[in-house]
């Protein structure tokens, strides 16, 4: 029988030829890595990192051109007495012009708006973490899910086989008159019961398989190394407690969005303090007369005329009332900061409270794993004595049975109660936000948007 035994060291660095290649908890985390669920996450941040460009445009001078077309027609009429004319003129103007706007104050709006943007792309950085961290964990307990489901299926196999040759066995010495048919039947039923739990176990064994590859991307493979607990789990929980206010993605993500609540309560502000605007407008035109005209040297020409006027002009702008509606969008941003506090202070309560749950069942799964390791070599070792007095004779057929079935029953235990403990500390280490690439030494190229967000920044 196969003994379950709790690795206390994560070995990541082995390796091994590629025809005797291990699937690995190592191996299956840095495909889960670049799932398309997390590159997609990933792809929506750098989308984010154009906030600050947009808000950095409010810096910029805005230059437009245009052309223009323009038909005007009047009709002059004389219903004098004696007299009955109209006259009829038409004339085009056509424009071509280039328009240059600078803003030189806008009551702090703009620099409000860029510091906005920074909070909002941070707090996307936040965001991300935390998918990457959900995604590394439900990635490990996929991983633990398939390593419990195939160590089922031995505990059921070894059952199977254990049942199997108790019942030929008795069925032999039924032949012969040394036993009844009272327990070749219940041997029997043992059987085709336990031939049911290995059904099921393979069963499970498939849907982990399926679930594992949807998490990871990657197809599981029958050589599937032994997992173990995370080298960086904290040693108290005060210093769990730490990792998390400084770690935790959730609570990163909330102060952020406190600091973009503010920025955007100045940016507000700003609408009601005067604006200052530059502008130079340089056009060229020319209008045309269709009804040919006498120039000044008497002679009759086409009416062409041209001008390129240029305007040059500073204007401020003072905000008297607005209808009330900058001060209530002021109000409300007021209003948000507040309401972000009180749900950053509740975010910290959830992580504290997820936490000390999470220690206090680490803790638990420890001891009770530890107890089951004990009681199945326990349960193993008062088997062999029982199949040893049954064959002395002072021990009956059913009560093997019965030890046996207990014995499966505790493996199947210890099985679980290994893959919680297990589970439960992947866990633990998101919540407090340090399952990260780095502290898995995971051999993946991190993604790192600073560079990106960097490059971004100086686009126009």
């Amino acid at each position: 029988m196969k003994k379950c035994a709790l690795i206390l060291a994560l070995s990541l660095t082995t390796s091994v030829h590629p025809i005797y290649a291990k699937l690995t908890l190592k191996k299956a985390l840095e495909s889960a890595y670049f799932t398309p669920q997390i590159e997609a996450k990933r792809e929506e941040t750098r989308a984010k990192h154009e906030l600050h460009v947009q808000a950095k445009s409010g810096f910029l001078p805005k230059i437009t051109a245009g052309v223009s077309h323009q038909k005007q027609q009047s009709v002059q009429s004389d219903d004098s007495e004696g007299r009955d004319t109209r006259a009829k003129t038409m004339q085009f103007t056509d424009q071509g012009y280039v328009a240059l706007k600078q803003n030189i104050f806008k009551g702090g709006s703009t620099l409000a708006a860029m510091d906005k943007a920074n909070a909002d792309v941070y707090r996307a950085w936040a965001e991300l973490e935390a998918e990457e961290q959900k995604v590394l964990s439900e990635g490990a307990a996929a991983y633990l899910e398939l390593v419990a489901s195939k160590k089922n299926i031995e505990v059921s196999e070894q059952n199977v086989k254990f049942l199997k040759q108790a019942f030929f066995a008795a069925d032999k010495k039924y032949q012969v008159g040394e036993e009844t048919i009272t327990n070749v039947s219940a041997a029997k039923a043992e059987l085709i019961a336990g031939e049911a739990e290995l059904i099921s176990a393979k069963a499970e064994y498939d849907n982990a398989k399926a679930n594992f590859l949807f998490k990871t991307g990657l197809k599981p493979e029958e050589n599937i190394e032994e997992p173990a607990v995370p080298t960086f789990m904290p040693k108290t929980l005060d210093l769990a407690i730490g990792l998390s206010d400084d770690h935790n993605p959730n609570i990163k993500s909330t102060q952020f969005a406190i600091d973009s609540a503010d920025a955007e309560a100045d940016s507000v502000t700003g609408a009601l303090l005067p604006s200052i605007d530059f502008s130079v407008e340089a056009a060229r035109q020319r209008t045309r007369n269709k009804k040919p005209q006498l120039n000044q040297a008497g002679n009759l020409a086409a009416g062409n005329t041209f001008a390129t006027p240029v305007t040059v002009k500073t204007e401020m702008s003072i905000p008297l009332y607005e209808g009330g509606e900058i001060r209530s969008k002021r109000r409300q941003s007021l209003k948000t900061i507040t309401a972000q506090k009180v749900h950053l202070q509740k975010v910290r309560n959830e992580v504290r409270q997820a936490i000390e749950r999470l220690w206090n069942k680490h803790a638990a799964l420890q001891n009770t794993f530890s107890a089951y390791q004990q009681v199945v070599k326990a349960s193993n070792q008062a088997l062999n004595s029982l199949v040893e007095e049954q064959k002395a004779g002072s021990k009956t057929l059913l009560e093997v049975l019965k030890q046996q079935k207990e014995h499966f029953q505790r493996q199947k235990k210890l099985v679980d109660t290994e893959k919680d403990y297990l589970k439960n500390a992947y866990e633990f280490t998101a919540v407090m936000g340090i399952l990260t690439p780095q502290r898995l030494k995971l051999d993946v190229k991190v993604v790192d948007l600073k560079e990106d967000y960097s490059n971004t920044k100086v686009q126009f």
